[in-house]
């Protein structure tokens, strides 16, 4: 009796062990899982490896044979600073294409990257999808990198692309729509952002900014359709040899163009519709702004620069056409500013707007054509033609197309050689 009685003691000692080490276990594996569970891993493509990396579909790393990654399906989750692909240190040609990066956290808060590029070079990323991340794409001291055929959608904090210590980067025919920034290149820390940025045939939309350069050179930005958006549209700071031309701008409520600390800057034949500034050009020289068609609050705003040409620009319905404030050796020639309350107003708050030469333009139905503050610019091109000014009422008595009394502008202003018909534009027969 007493054996039988140890002998069942003896099974439910065993039983409630093995219950606790099974709980133990199922708690430890359950921790583990719950650990991982914390932060995705990467996907890791390193140069090196590609020739025997599982994750090549085809190719031999040539130009004509390149490396081709593709149909990749990237969930990400986690904390800080979490990618879904890290590309680094590869030199030969390589493609990664048709893939889906994408967040699965619904709330806001992680910092959830796409893809890394690092220390690379000759890689494409093409057909791509990039969904609810903080950065879509992150390029650090790569070259020759081409992003095109991509799709942004809601890139949560909005930096798409961080380009900084790059050179030969092209950004074309991609999409982004949400987020907070398009395509960022950047200098951050040391100053050092792109060289040679071509950012070409891209739609942005409902984002706060399309374009954001800081600290670079060599920069084209041609041919994007822009709508929706509430911040600047493309702003440059500290870049030098930058040509913005040929993009379509509608629905901004801030400016469509911005400058600031910029130089060798070509700004040519955009369309602005919508917005409260067109073109501001703040601390910049040698700027050419041409051929653009401008419909906003303020068409153009110049500050505290220096060598800026107005060519041949079509400004209307705005409440001041062209706004210059603290700014020298400014040219404004060609240009049709019309049913606007102000056409040009020239100030000086401190340093003087002096310098600014203006002739050859057409004021139409602005109520107020000119304001100057200063009696040292010039409305006419001093040889014998001034501007065209609807509100004009002198004479041409002797028919040579020239009023024969000034237009005043104010007490020390005058345009001595009005025009007596609109002046004939660049391409107008």
């Amino acid at each position: 009796m007493e054996e039988s009685k140890k002998w069942r003691l003896a099974v439910v000692v065993v039983a409630v062990v093995g219950m606790v080490v099974f709980a133990a276990v199922g708690y430890v594996l359950s921790r583990e899982d719950d650990e991982e569970a914390q932060e995705s891993t990467p996907i890791s493509i390193v140069g090196s490896e590609l020739a025997t990396s599982s994750l090549v579909d085809h190719g031999s790393g040539t130009p004509s044979d390149p490396y081709v990654i593709t149909e990749l399906d990237v969930p990400i989750w986690g904390g800080y600073n979490v990618y879904g692909i890290v590309v680094s240190d590869v030199e030969d040609y390589l493609v990664l294409s048709g893939s889906l990066i994408h967040s699965t956290v619904d709330e806001y808060g992680p910092i959830l990257k796409g893809i890394r590029l690092y220390n690379s070079s000759k890689v494409t990323i093409l057909d791509c999808t990039f969904e609810d991340l903080s950065a879509g794409i992150e390029i650090e001291s790569c070259e020759n990198i081409n992003i095109s055929n991509n799709h942004f959608v809601d890139c949560f904090n909005g930096i798409n692309f961080n380009l900084y210590h790059s050179d030969d980067v092209s950004i074309y025919d991609n999409s982004f729509d949400g987020g907070g920034y398009g395509v960022v290149a950047s200098g951050w820390e040391d100053g050092i952002g792109c060289h040679q940025l071509s950012v070409i045939d891209n739609g942005f939309a409902r984002g706060a900014h399309a374009l954001w350069v800081d600290d670079s050179d060599v920069v084209t930005i041609a041919n994007n359709v822009v709508g929706h958006t509430e911040g600047t549209v493309f702003y440059l700071s500290y870049c030098s040899e930058a040509a913005v031309e040929a993009n379509t701008i509608w629905d901004a409520n801030a400016a469509a163009f911005s400058l600031f600390e910029a130089s060798k800057v070509a700004i040519r034949d955009n369309h602005v519709n919508a917005g409260n500034l067109g073109v501001v050009i703040v601390q910049s020289s040698s700027v050419n702004v041409s051929d653009n068609d401008i419909q906003t609050s303020t068409g153009m705003s110049i500050r505290n620069s220096i060598s800026v040409d107005l060519y041949h620009n079509f400004v209307s319905e705005a409440t001041t056409g062209v706004w210059i404030a603290d700014s020298k050796w400014v040219n404004i020639t060609y240009c049709d500013i019309s049913t606007s309350f102000v056409g040009i107003q020239l100030l000086s708050s401190g340093n003087d707007t002096t310098g600014v030469i203006v002739h050859h333009n057409n004021f139409m139905d602005d109520d107020i054509s000119a304001i100057d503050n200063s009696d040292v610019n010039k409305w006419d091109d001093g040889v014998g033609a001034g501007n065209f000014w609807n509100d004009y009422t002198g004479v041409d008595g002797n028919s040579d197309g020239i009023g024969d009394t000034p237009r005043e502008i104010d007490d020390d202003s005058a345009d001595r050689y009005p025009l007596m018909t609109p002046a004939l534009l660049p391409g107008e027969d």
